[in-house]
């Protein structure tokens, strides 16, 4: 590496005279790294020109004999993708460069970002739609397992347009990403996404953030519970973040749009999302409406909320856990016990401190619960 004194204050002046001077000075080859301190990342400088968006200076040193290639973990088009330099992007792909170039080495751990990801990530759509019309790989995977649709899916309001792009240049590698706009209630962008064979049977890992852990139809329901709480809990008047109460009303059909998109995509709703299945969450929402929708299309009414998974074994659960019925008693919700009943729902299980759905609604005086349970056999 090459530690050159006043070099990244050279570039981020645009003076090209003058880096390509001090480049000569210190007889730096084309396309090797360079130092401007000691405590800097070595970058090469069509990395660092790029970076900064000095397209003067990127046309100087690819004048000057530099061809724009990668230097150990210096990637000179994937810094241009961060940036969105359109030109520093178009004058690399002229000049050669492969449009699918990872960032990072074998030995420095590769984390095979590419410039499309990194466009996507950082939301630069021109430069992400420059790539692709160059050829850029839509379905490649990061060794994390991020691909360039789960970034352009993640939050704001141009995801419908980095998707749409993808799908247009044959993108089938969607990896977690459905959860992103499941999480949002974007259901454009999720229908978008299922048409061109998304999988919808995804859980997030820590690279979606806040959702590490967490389905596609898990992180839908939480959506629509959070806009209803929020909806309710403020007046008219209401105004945060320049979001209104009647805005938040207003996504609620999306909401409702995207659980059942991802119902009909064939979504399993009976898998174990942390502690609980969908149609457990759906109660404790009170969502009366997503109730009906999951009994319908198959979710069972007998699933167990698996509260001690990691300590108890499968035979304790009949002793431990507690059921759907359970969750609607303590919701205190009459119509969704009678659904749950009327769908087979059992209704003696005990719950994990052994009370039958009678024994805690009469503790929790919940009249219409201990009605519709001894009428239908329930005891406690």
């Amino acid at each position: 590496m090459y530690l050159i004194p006043g070099f990244y204050l050279a570039m981020e002046m645009g003076d090209a005279e003058l880096v390509l001077h001090l480049l000569a000075t210190h007889k730096v080859p084309p396309d090797r790294g360079v130092r401007w301190n000691e405590w800097s990342v070595p970058e090469t400088p069509c990395a660092l020109a790029a970076a900064l968006k000095m397209e003067n200076v990127m046309r100087a040193l690819l004048a000057a004999g530099h061809r724009g290639v990668k230097h150990r973990s210096s990637v000179p088009l994937v810094s241009a993708g961060y940036s969105g330099c359109v030109g520093c992007a178009q004058m690399l792909l002229e000049a050669g460069v492969d449009v699918n170039e990872r960032e990072g080495s074998n030995d420095e751990g590769d984390s095979g970002m590419t410039a499309l990801m990194a466009a996507a990530e950082q939301k630069h759509l021109e430069v992400f739609e420059l790539l692709l019309k160059a050829g850029a790989d839509p379905n490649l995977l990061t060794k994390r397992g991020v691909c360039a649709a789960s970034l352009g899916a993640e939050g704001g309001e141009r995801s419908a347009e980095f998707i749409s792009l993808l799908i247009a240049h044959g993108c089938k590698e969607f990896g977690r990403a459905v959860v992103l706009p499941a999480a949002q209630g974007d259901a454009k962008v999720l229908r978008a996404m299922i048409e061109a064979g998304a999988q919808v049977n995804v859980v997030a890992t820590k690279y979606e953030g806040i959702y590490e852990g967490k389905g596609s139809l898990e992180c839908a329901l939480s959506h629509l519970s959070t806009l209803k709480i929020c909806a309710n809990a403020c007046n008219e008047n209401y105004e945060e973040g320049r979001v209104k109460r009647a805005e938040l009303i207003a996504r609620i059909p999306d909401a409702y749009e995207v659980i059942e998109m991802l119902v009909e995509a064939g979504v399993d709703l009976n898998r174990m999302n942390g502690m609980r299945t969908p149609l457990h969450l759906a109660v404790n929402h009170k969502e009366l409406r997503v109730v009906k929708l999951f009994l319908a299309k198959g979710a069972d009414p007998n699933s167990i909320a698996n509260w001690f998974a990691a300590k108890r074994t499968a035979t304790e659960a009949e002793r431990y856990y507690s059921t759907a019925v359970h969750e609607a008693v303590f919701q205190k919700h009459a119509e969704i016990l009678a659904e749950l009943i009327r769908a087979g729902a059992e209704v003696n299980r005990k719950d994990r401190e052994g009370r039958t759905p009678l024994a805690l609604a009469l503790e929790n005086s919940f009249k219409e619960g201990v009605e519709l349970l001894r009428q239908a056999g329930g005891e406690g």
